[in-house]
Parts: structure tokens; sequence; C-alpha cells
């Protein structure tokens, strides 16, 4: 692995092509103008985030990536996808995400052994309880969705969680770009090994 792993860095789970297109024709066949409200995430950095790091140096980062490639992250699982929800709350949303259902609570287990895993090597805790989600659009006001949230039906797209991933976030003008620093596969993938 590379030496220079730090900067502005979070774990989490990617998704896979098939998905995202899936994801995006469902949006765009159901949505009223075909888009979302707001400013969309592009569905290249579209992720599920298990720990924010934030700003990480190289040691701690590469301290971390060796911790992780030892660690039991558990078995590989398949993980569903329901309806779209918001935060902090459908009449004032800030936030546009595709929940998760089938499999949530294997993504919930990984989130744990990972927050475990970074807290014992001093990044602070998460102090909020880990949901589930898929963010999709960013909303600048806040504004009200819940009639469009009750007029989308539920999703049901599944894909299988093989591996953990270590990104690099990279804030710009046109939005921020994401860079894959290292990878675990999960339990049932034999022949693997961090990348």
């Amino acid at each position: 692995m590379s030496p220079d792993m730090g900067g502005r860095l979070f774990l989490g789970v990617g998704l896979d092509a098939a998905l995202r297109e899936r994801i995006g024709a469902q949006l765009q066949r159901q949505l009223p103008d075909g888009r979302l409200p707001g400013r969309p995430i592009a569905p290249a950095l579209w992720h599920l985030t298990l720990k924010f790091l934030g700003q990480t140096d190289d040691a701690a980062a590469l301290r971390l990536t060796r911790e992780l490639a030892t660690a039991d992250l558990g078995p590989s699982f398949m993980l569903g996808f329901s309806t779209l929800g918001a935060f902090p709350r459908p009449e004032a949303a800030r936030l546009l995400w595709l929940g998760c259902d089938a499999g949530s609570g294997a993504l919930a287990a990984l989130a744990a052994a990972v927050e475990a895993i970074c807290r014992s090597l001093g990044f602070e805790a998460e102090t909020r309880p880990f949901r589930p989600h898929l963010s999709l659009a960013r909303l600048q006001p806040a504004r009200d969705c819940r009639a469009l949230l009750a007029a989308l039906p539920a999703f049901e797209g599944r894909m299988r969680v093989e591996e953990l991933r270590l990104y690099r976030s990279q804030l710009g003008q046109d939005g921020p770009r994401y860079s894959v620093l290292a990878r675990w596969p999960l339990a049932g993938e034999p022949g693997r090994s961090p990348r």
C-alpha cells in the first residue's frame, strides 16, 4: 500500500455498475421531470458511508489499513434497497436518500465492526446511530418533499456487498471527487487481498 494515504477519508461500500444504472433509470422514469430536486449527487459518486474519518494524516491512515487487513469484517451479504427518504425530516428535507431493507442488519454489523476498530485507534467516536442509506440529492434551502416521497414506489434493487473500501474525498468547485485507496474483502472470497 502506498504511504500517501492521508487526506479527508471515509470508509464505505461502493455500488456495482449495474445497480447504479438501475437506480438511475428508475428515478428518471418515475420522477416528475426525470430528475431529483435540489443538487443531485452524480451516480459515479454513490456509495454507502460506514464511517467518516475526516482529515487524517498518513501515519494514522496506514495504522488503520494495517488493522483492517487482519480484522474479521464478517461475511459478504446481499443488500436490498427500498424507498426514498429525507433527512432531517420529509417536511424540511436537506438530503434525499434511498433506504436499505434486506441486509441492513448485516450492513449495520459491518459499520459497528468498523466503528470499534476506528475507536480503538483513536478516531473520534460516532455520536449518531447508524442509519443505512444511499445519499441521492442535497437540498439548499430545505424543501417539503412529502408529496414526492409518497408518490414514488419502492425500489427493488439488490447487490452483494463483498468488500469494505477506504475512500479519499477531495472537495472542488464542481463538487467532491472520490478515490479508492484500499479495499478489504469480506469473508467468503478466498484468494483476494487488500489492494
